[in-house]
């Protein structure tokens, strides 16, 4: 091969995805948590408050027309003898909760735009977010999928094995050999040295009865 893998750990990878899921997950559950509130943000200025405060504004103003009638009648039941006090300060409250509830729509009216205005700005980056988390996210993590599965392959082909190295009592036993033979030959040469001579055979004696007698003259 012209090249080589150095693999440390292929679990680090696998956990870095994992980490990558549960940041994936928490991405995806801040946006539709954003996504709710928004909704019902939007769906509390634009229609509940917009209903409720409609509705005071007509209870209201009934209530300022009451008001007024109460006084009417007051007036020209006492022919101007009787105290209209009480019916005054009626007609002074019911008309502070008149404009009360004409101001609460206007405002509603006022904040809704801006609202919308930066509702739309946020959706539209949420939607950059939303599609890079669908779509860049999967992508990586098939991608570290796909490395480990890999990494996990090329680490369990089996290597080439290096030859077998002789061991000690064959290398001892070979070099014993050699040693061996030279002693042998040694201690048969110093055998043949140290061997005892061969006996020289014995000159012949004569017999006693052969051999010459002294003659004494």
């Amino acid at each position: 091969m012209s090249g080589s893998i150095h693999v440390i750990s292929i679990q680090t990878i696998l956990e870095f995805r994992a980490h990558l899921v549960k940041f994936t997950e928490e991405i995806r559950g801040a946006l539709d948590a954003a996504e709710m509130e928004i909704r019902r943000t939007r769906n509390w200025i634009q229609s509940d408050q917009v209903m409720h405060w409609q509705g005071e504004l007509k209870r209201r103003h009934l209530k300022l027309q009451e008001a007024k009638s109460d006084l009417f009648r007051r007036k020209i039941a006492s022919e101007g003898g009787l105290s209209t006090v009480v019916q005054k300060e009626a007609i002074r409250e019911a008309t502070v909760a008149l404009r009360e509830a004409e101001t609460k729509l206007e405002k509603l009216k006022k904040w809704a735009v801006p609202f919308l205005q930066a509702v739309n700005q946020y959706e539209s980056r949420a939607r950059i977010l939303r599609d890079m988390i669908d779509q860049d996210t999967e992508r990586a993590l098939a991608k570290l999928t796909r490395m480990a599965d890999a990494l996990e392959a090329y680490r369990a082909i089996s290597a080439p094995k290096a030859p077998r190295p002789e061991s000690d009592s064959s290398a001892a036993a070979a070099t014993a050999a050699p040693a061996g033979g030279t002693a042998s030959t040694m201690s048969r040469g110093s055998a043949e040295d140290t061997a005892a001579p061969e006996p020289t055979p014995a000159e012949p004696t004569a017999p006693q009865d052969l051999a010459p007698q002294d003659q004494t003259p």
